[in-house]
């Protein structure tokens, strides 16, 4: 069907290089995020974190190389550059586990929506390539109204 929206939904972990020397491969990062202690017997690591990136990167970029006859929509959890953080927060540790720096990736004009969370703030960008990037972390209403004024509905 000409126009039709596709969706491509994945988590999309950060990848921790915003963090610079504080991301060791080894180190563990869950400690306070008890719903990651059902992946394995022990909190998730950097090195886990990293490997799952690319991993759904791969995925990402598939879906944006893969032929279609309408909108390409990207639905996931991190970030996708660092500057939709708070200026105060865009490096170090916390960046680095809220964040990537996909601008490669969001800039190629390839999706036309890109949507995150995350970061509990209300944004909404139009990159080169126009690429409308949007955070919407109010109630999920506001969300699907937003996704909905979006798809036309």
């Amino acid at each position: 069907m000409p126009g039709e929206t596709v969706a491509q939904e994945c988590t999309l972990w950060a990848d921790g290089r915003l963090a610079g020397d504080d991301a060791t491969p080894p180190r563990e990062t869950g400690g306070h995020i008890k719903d990651l202690r059902h992946v394995a017997k022990r909190l998730i690591a950097n090195a886990d974190e990293v490997a799952l990136h690319a991993r759904t990167r791969g995925v990402v970029e598939a879906a944006m190389g893969r032929p279609r006859n309408g909108r390409l929509m990207i639905v996931m959890h991190h970030a996708p550059h660092p500057v939709w953080l708070p200026a105060a927060n865009r490096t170090g540790w916390a960046a680095s586990h809220s964040a990537s720096d996909l601008l490669q990736v969001t800039d190629t004009g390839q999706a036309a929506l890109w949507d995150h969370g995350h970061i509990h703030s209300t944004l909404e960008f139009t990159r080169p390539g126009r690429t409308r990037i949007m955070c919407n972390a109010r109630r999920a209403r506001v969300y699907q109204q937003g996704v909905q004024g979006w798809l036309g509905h």
